[in-house]
């Protein structure tokens, strides 16, 4: 189905850290050890204030470009790694978060001919307890639920990538918000199968989850409105269930172990 070219575009792999000692070599480990070679990697940090720097200085050899400023947040540090990227597809490889293997660039190299500007894996999830999964990967037409795969999983057309940007008012869903826009300018999306990355869980607090899917519970109102085949009562009523579950989650961790905590919260995901 998709012809393999000896032409390898280059890629430009962005990490944005702010004070993260603790697993940016791993990250950066990921990406310089990949078997696809042309990559542009790219880091852009907030001005870290820990060791974080003097580890980034070890394999500066590997890195194009490197900035070290104070931001705004987290999308302002994306957008200024997707202005200076030259590749023809960029894809976030944040802080804490690496590629599943060493191969994978090399795996996903055949379909970056084939018309598809958005092109997307599963991702293996990771705690800090030691427990992981592999999380599939949801068809579009389940986009009004959320997040239908792991944004460090996303390879994005760089064009399109630079046309949009992410909005910094959105500071709960700015990606989702992205995604939600490509589907309704109707973007080509392509699920690849494979496992592109492996996300380690960063602990989001259960407040800022409630926000994040009352964020995108108005995001997918677009949905509702563009096409106006989408029931926005069946919207809300979704929401409103999951937001419930995740404080639900909030007090099976109050009040049980933590390794009995972890898999229940495995189970109900």
């Amino acid at each position: 189905m998709f012809p393999t070219y000896k032409y390898n575009p280059l890629i430009s792999v962005i990490t944005v850290v702010y004070n993260d000692e603790s697993h940016i070599e791993d990250t950066i480990k990921s990406i310089i050890n990949q078997t696809y070679k042309n990559i542009e990697y790219i880091i852009i940090d907030g001005k870290s204030t820990d060791n974080t720097n003097a580890i980034i200085n070890k394999y500066i050899n590997f890195i194009k470009r490197y900035i070290s400023e104070k931001d705004q947040g987290i999308y302002d540090a994306m957008n200024k790694g997707i202005k200076i990227a030259n590749g023809e597809w960029i894809i976030f490889m944040n802080s804490g978060d690496k590629f599943y293997s060493e191969t994978i660039l090399s795996e996903l190299h055949k379909f970056l001919f084939s018309g598809y500007q958005l092109i997307y894996g599963k991702v293996e999830i990771c705690y800090a307890s030691g427990l992981h999964y592999i999380k599939n990967t949801k068809s579009l037409k389940k986009l009004k639920y959320g997040m239908p795969f792991c944004h460090q999983s996303l390879l994005i057309d760089a064009p399109l990538m630079k046309k949009h940007r992410y909005k910094l008012d959105d500071t709960h869903s700015s990606i989702f918000n992205f995604i939600v826009d490509c589907y309704l300018e109707r973007c080509k999306f392509y699920d690849s199968g494979l496992i592109v990355s492996s996300y380690r869980a960063h602990g989001v607090s259960d407040t800022n989850r409630v926000m994040i899917l009352k964020s995108w519970q108005k995001i997918a109102q677009k949905l509702n409105h563009s096409t106006g085949r989408i029931n926005k009562w069946h919207i809300n009523i979704y929401y409103w269930y999951v937001i419930l579950l995740a404080k639900l989650k909030h007090k099976i961790k109050l009040f049980l172990p933590k390794q009995l905590t972890m898999l229940i919260i495995k189970f109900i995901k």
